[in-house]
């Protein structure tokens, strides 16, 4: 099923962040971290010459959870990109595999390319249907990621982002513009460019 979601970059202290959403009667319903290790059949050389959607439609996850409930799960997403570059909708398919070091290594004995790895510390807020995901990562910052809700079901993507970005901004936050951010991209901009 494909899914509208947002993630923009936070210019807030965190700690605010969090205790303004307590304040503002959210519950914190989950604290872990989250490693990703992505896959692709391209080396580091061809990534570089490609556009994010390119990257990103044609790779692997190994997406490892390590807090109250440790899983590990191997992912594929797709997405789809509006005419500025936003990500509009994003389809995803997991499924779990019972150890992270064989699922790493199968891919590595197939020669696919682990391009990159993004670590991130994850605080899941939530209020009735909304929930809201801080995303500490390593080496880019603080984020968060806001997932359409039941109640936006019939609303074009648009609509469904027009809605997320209100109530974002209706906290009270500080939030950068780019409402797309594309955490795995930045962090293999930073380490390759």
């Amino acid at each position: 099923m494909k899914e509208t979601e947002i993630t923009v970059e936070i210019l807030d202290d965190v700690n605010d962040l969090t205790n303004m959403l307590k304040n503002k009667n959210f519950s914190l319903e989950d604290e872990f971290d989250m490693i990703d290790y992505y896959f692709s059949k391209d080396d580091t050389e061809t990534l570089k010459k490609l556009e994010y959607i390119d990257i990103i439609n044609h790779s692997f996850l190994v997406r490892q959870i390590v807090g109250n409930d440790n899983s590990v799960n191997l992912m594929f997403k797709s997405k789809e990109l509006d005419d500025k570059g936003n990500v509009i909708a994003e389809e995803k398919v997991k499924t779990p595999v019972d150890s992270l070091e064989k699922a790493i290594k199968i891919f590595k004995l197939s020669g696919l390319n682990n391009w990159c790895e993004i670590k991130q510390h994850m605080l899941v807020f939530k209020r009735g249907e909304t929930e809201f995901a801080i995303q500490i990562v390593d080496g880019l910052g603080a984020f968060i990621e806001y997932e359409e809700t039941a109640s936006m079901k019939d609303f074009t993507e648009q609509e469904k982002i027009d809605a997320m970005l209100a109530d974002l901004k209706g906290l009270g936050i500080s939030i950068g513009t780019d409402y797309s951010c594309k955490k795995v991209y930045m962090k293999f901009k930073q380490e390759n460019f």
